[in-house]
């Protein structure tokens, strides 16, 4: 990361710091790659998303609030959703948070409320399986590293939970089977210019090895407890008998 990049994210911080501040009443946070990038130091953001509960049912309001700001310019919305634009030259977004359990915040540094470490790591996985881009990807095994190896796994224990799965597979599995895979738009990124990647997540034998080690220990973590459910599902089956 060089130094005017450097400096354009900490202003960048500063901005989404005035607009956390003035929607202080909607608890709004950050989730995405800022949020990633605060946690992980591993690269640089442009924009800021913010998340909330509280969006789609005040949506009107807050769009008025926001579009009174004079430093405010709205670039794209949807009702009850979103409302994307700048404040201040930046990129600033508003989005109403999906989950429907609560997401755990912390205070980073600088002041900016963040979803947690913990968080980051069950958003980023789900992200990954969701859109398959390789900055969701690379954040991932970034944040597993901030995080540790071991407690990364302890906290994807709950992605199945928390992100249901539509299709036949969990979402531990079909994380795994993302891990695997390529991202989409890899071959339209080149790491060693993506954000100010520092070394080692601007290498591609790092970032895959990596993904591949996690995807191992998620499938056979997995498995196993499929197999211990059924295993239980059938000794009880057999007690009723």
């Amino acid at each position: 990361m060089t130094e005017s990049e450097r400096a354009q994210f900490e202003r960048l911080i500063r901005v989404g710091l005035e607009v956390q501040a003035r929607l202080e009443r909607l608890k709004p946070y950050v989730a995405g790659g800022t949020a990633a990038a605060l946690h992980a130091g591993h690269r640089f953001s442009m924009d800021i998303d913010f998340l909330t509960s509280e969006l789609a049912g005040n949506f009107y309001e807050v769009k008025r609030e926001i579009e009174s700001w004079p430093e405010w310019k709205t670039a794209r919305e949807v009702v009850g959703v979103m409302i994307l634009g700048s404040f201040e030259g930046k990129q600033i977004g508003l989005r109403q948070q999906r989950r429907s359990s609560p997401v755990e915040t912390t205070i980073s540094d600088r002041g900016l409320r963040l979803a947690t470490l913990e968080e980051m790591v069950l958003i980023k996985a789900h992200l990954l399986t969701e859109r398959g881009a390789l900055r969701d990807y690379v954040d991932l095994v970034a944040l597993v590293d901030k995080m540790g190896f071991e407690k990364s796994l302890t906290a994807l224990d709950r992605l199945n939970e928390l992100y249901p799965s539509r299709s036949s597979l969990t979402r531990r599995l079909r994380l795994a089977e993302a891990l695997c895979r390529k991202p989409a738009d890899a071959d339209d990124v080149k790491l060693s210019e993506y954000k100010g990647l520092i070394t080692p997540y601007d290498q591609e034998e790092y970032i895959y090895e990596r993904g591949r080690m996690l995807a191992a220990s998620l499938a056979r973590r997995e498995l196993e407890r499929q197999s211990e459910k059924r295993l239980t599902r059938e000794q009880e089956e057999g007690r009723v008998r």
